[in-house]
């Protein structure tokens, strides 16, 4: 019987898997400051506006880093995930608000939904990014009025279609790789179960064989030794001795032999 053999994710794919985790963590600080070559040139903002967004986006990737470098990975509690979606769609409307061009940050908000909200408020919170997406599309923040406002619904429709949905199927994708990992992972360590049960009961199975082996010796030296006792002490080949009977039917014989001799 041999082990199953099974093999482990693939080494490359792993590395791969390891450079694209590493620059999802530094995208969120690129695309907070990317943004403000255009917000300078276009806007020319007062340096206090400029002290007051640089201030707003440094917090942004300070709450960033809480959740995606501080506690990377899934968030052991539900509600911290909500927490922290919540306080990222803040900041999100404040730098809309500042300038549309941060729109490049409100983009991070759908994967971030994908990754710490569940269910129905995975979409709830990418429309709610569609939303200021929208803002910045339409020119950013603007006096509300209803024409404005169907063009921010509709494009944010669009916005949801177009980049929610392929974000949540990214998503999707994610978790079954990661699924199939774990998967991956049990099988190889069953294997290795399997084949430490293989391996004790070959030597099991080899210590049954001595053991045999030595009983069998055992037993033809034991049968050896009752033949040697049967044969008599000193006299080995030579059957039992005879009895008294047997002796004088020897001895009657003999004399008969020597009458008829005479």
């Amino acid at each position: 019987m041999s082990a199953v053999t099974v093999r482990t994710p693939d080494s490359g794919f792993e590395n791969l898997e390891r450079r694209y985790e590493t620059v999802a963590r530094l995208v969120p600080y690129l695309l907070l400051v990317v943004p403000f070559i255009p917000y300078v040139l276009s806007q020319s903002p007062t340096a206090g506006a400029i002290g007051i967004t640089a201030g707003v986006a440094a917090a942004a990737g300070a709450w960033v880093a809480w959740m995606v470098i501080l506690h990377p990975g899934p968030p052991r509690r539900p509600w911290q995930g909500y927490v922290y979606f919540a306080g990222l769609l803040l900041f999100i409307a404040v730098l809309t608000f500042r300038s549309p061009w941060f729109a490049f940050f409100t983009w991070i908000g759908f994967l971030h939904a994908g990754q710490y909200l569940t269910g129905a408020w995975r979409w709830a919170g990418c429309a709610v990014v569609a939303f200021f997406i929208a803002m910045a599309q339409a020119g950013g923040f603007h006096r509300p009025t209803v024409p404005l406002v169907t063009i921010w619904v509709l494009l944010a429709g669009v916005d949801v279609v177009l980049i929610g949905v392929f974000t949540m199927l990214g998503v999707k994708v994610g978790e079954q790789n990661e699924a199939r990992k774990h998967m991956i992972a049990e099988l190889a360590e069953a294997n290795h179960r399997l084949e430490e049960m293989i391996a004790e009961n070959t030597g099991l199975q080899a210590q049954l064989l001595t053991q045999a082996r030595e009983a069998g010796a055992g037993d033809e030296r034991q049968r050896m030794a009752r033949e040697r006792q049967a044969a008599g002490p000193g006299q080995p080949g030579r059957g039992p001795p005879l009895g008294p009977g047997a002796a004088a039917a020897g001895a009657g014989k003999q004399q008969a032999a020597g009458g008829a001799g005479r």
